[in-house]
């Protein structure tokens, strides 16, 4: 399988890190090991890579996060990378801030548009040529991103996650 991107939710733990005052009361987050058990399996035509996880801590906060690869096993090879976040209701985690303001844009490079998932607030993010992101916010919590190279591919995964089964994680 193709590597995809690791920038984005690597910097959202880095920057997440910086403490900051919340909107609600922070707490622990759930282990990474929980946060696996959340990643879906592969649907048919496609394999999984191991999945991941980690948690790190600085400054009295701590994320934890837990990712999984995927690949198609069809003749395109296609790539689909999902990661799940628990910022534990920290405002430092960096994607909490595009959700609480109108940030959308659009451009011949790709585009930034708000949108939901299964009632939760999300944003659709492309850049070309290949690149959709979808990036989902449940319960002021956690977050879900889903990095692939085609639409499609990235409509599949997300509905594959269930986001009510994230919601109720304490």
């Amino acid at each position: 399988m193709k590597r995809l991107t690791l920038a984005a939710p690597m910097l959202a733990i880095a920057l997440a890190l910086i403490p900051g005052s919340a909107g609600a009361e922070e707490v622990d987050p759930v282990s990474w090991e929980v946060l696996q058990d959340r990643l879906p399996e592969p649907p048919s035509g496609w394999n999984a890579g191991e999945a991941e996880g980690q948690t790190l801590s600085s400054s009295g906060f701590t994320a934890s996060m837990a990712e999984r690869s995927y690949g198609s096993s069809s003749a395109d090879g296609e790539d689909v990378k999902v990661t799940i976040v628990d910022g534990a209701y920290s405002s430092a985690t960096p994607w909490s801030s595009q959700f609480e303001t109108a940030f959308e844009y659009s451009s011949s490079e790709g585009h930034v548009r708000r949108t939901e998932v299964e009632g939760h607030p999300a944003l659709d993010i492309y850049e070309t040529p290949d690149n959709y992101q979808l990036l989902v916010k449940v319960s002021d919590r956690f977050f879900v991103y889903i990095e692939s190279e085609t639409e499609e591919a990235r409509s599949l995964f997300a509905g594959m996650v269930d986001y009510d089964s994230l919601a109720g994680l304490e």
